[in-house]
Order: C-alpha cells, then structure tokens, then sequence
C-alpha cells in the first residue's frame, strides 16, 4: 500500500472504534460487528482484492509499527539528548494513528535489582488495560485480547471461506457421483463397440431374411413328410436320402 492508502486505511479505520479501542463493551461481545466494520473499510478503499482480512491484517502490522516509533522516541528522551535531537517518526501515518490510539498504549518502566545501583531503561510500551478487569491479570492482558479478538475474527472468515457450498456443477457430480469427464481413449473404445454391435445385427438380420431355392424346396419336402403316415413318410425320407 501507498502512503496515501495507508492513511486513508486509518482514517477510516479511525471512526470504527469497536475495531481499536478495547475500552468498549461491543469490542469483546460482538465479533460480527467488527467483521462488518472490516468490511465496510475494504469497501471503501476501492483496492483490487483488498478484503476486510486485509484490513485487520494491515492495522495490525501499523499498530505493531506505531509501538516500536514511541520506543525510539523514548529512547532517545532517555538518552539525555536535547529536545531539538529527540526522534521524530518520519512515516506519514504516524500522527494519524497517534492521534486516536496513544490513549490505548502505555508504558511500564522496567527495574533492576542489582544491589545499590539503580538501573534507567527504555519504558516498555503496551496496549492500555481495562480498568474494569481483573487486578491479577497483567499488564499486557489487553493486548493480547486485541490479538486474540484479531485471530477470532481471521479464522472466522476463513472458516466462512471453506464452508462456501461449492458450484453448482461440481454440486451435481458429488451428489450423483456421476460427473467424470471422459478421456479420449475411452471415448474411442466405447464409439467402436457401438460400430461392432450395429454390424453384428445388421449380418444377423441379413442371415435371417436370405433365403434360396433349396431352403424353399427343403420346406415343400418336409410339408409332405409331415401330411403322409408315419410309415409311408418313413419310407420316403429312406429313399430320399439313399438318393443323395
């Protein structure tokens, strides 16, 4: 993403509170909220396959950004350098993002116990924490939250992804099982059964109406042996043969 999208990605993302601010009480009750959030903020950006994945995906990484610049800064302030060398972020969307999410970050300064020797380091900087939570959770519970309710909403959009019935052809051939694309070797052996059976009936038919002399004659000799008696046509067939 450009500059320029970048900060338009907060902009937006600014006026959805449920999406950022873990203060609220839909920000952990209404995940269908946040995905429409999402959505609404894909919509918007008018980027070619950009999704509402991609937009908790990118604020997620800005956000990861924004905590490591307020380190530099306080780093740099720890340094005892001069309010003219103190580090100034550079990134174009870094006042945007200041501006709404710094309330939700704190630090923690980190002690040492080492006997009689005090140690200053760098503050460590956090999501801020829930006044209404629990004392024995800590410090970083909030954030880890975020993350969480990041993943949750992740996951359940690739969940939604794989449960999209499939197309209505492939539909088709898994209920019937009968959907299979022949391959051109099957297609040439079933068209020459098709040819060896249409052959094969046509020599049958043929067989059977070709009919000559002799079997017309073999009928007239067998009609005469069936209308003589029993000893005459007897008689006859005897001759008939010692003739042949």
């Amino acid at each position: 993403m450009s500059d320029a999208e970048t900060v338009t990605l907060l902009e937006l993302y600014q006026n959805k509170p449920v999406l950022w601010d873990p203060t609220r009480d839909d920000y952990n009750e209404k995940r269908d909220s946040r995905a429409v959030a999402a959505r609404k903020i894909a919509a918007v950006m008018t980027i070619e396959g950009f999704t509402d994945i991609h937009v908790i995906m990118n604020f997620k990484n800005l956000r990861s950004s924004y905590t490591q610049e307020i380190k530099k800064i306080a780093e740099s302030k720890k340094s005892g350098c001069s309010s003219n060398e103190v580090y100034v972020p550079k990134v174009a969307w870094f006042k945007i993002m200041d501006s709404f999410l710094k309330p939700h970050v704190k630090a923690r300064k980190s002690q040492s116990n080492l006997v009689n020797n005090e140690v200053h380091q760098p503050p460590i900087f956090e999501e801020a924490k829930d006044e209404n939570e629990p004392q024995q959770q800590t410090n970083s519970s909030t954030e880890k939250q975020v993350e969480v309710n990041e993943e949750q909403l992740l996951t359940s959009k690739e969940t939604e992804r794989q449960n999209t019935p499939p197309k209505r052809k492939n539909m088709e051939s898994i209920i019937t099982g009968t959907y299979k694309k022949k391959s051109p070797v099957e297609n040439s052996v079933s068209s020459a059964i098709q040819k060896l059976d249409k052959i094969s009936k046509r020599a049958a038919n043929a067989t059977a109406s070709k009919e000559d002399c002799f079997d017309h004659f073999g009928k007239y000799i067998q009609s005469l042996l069936w209308s003589l008696p029993k000893d005459q046509s007897s008689q006859l067939r005897s001759d008939i043969i010692s003739m042949i």
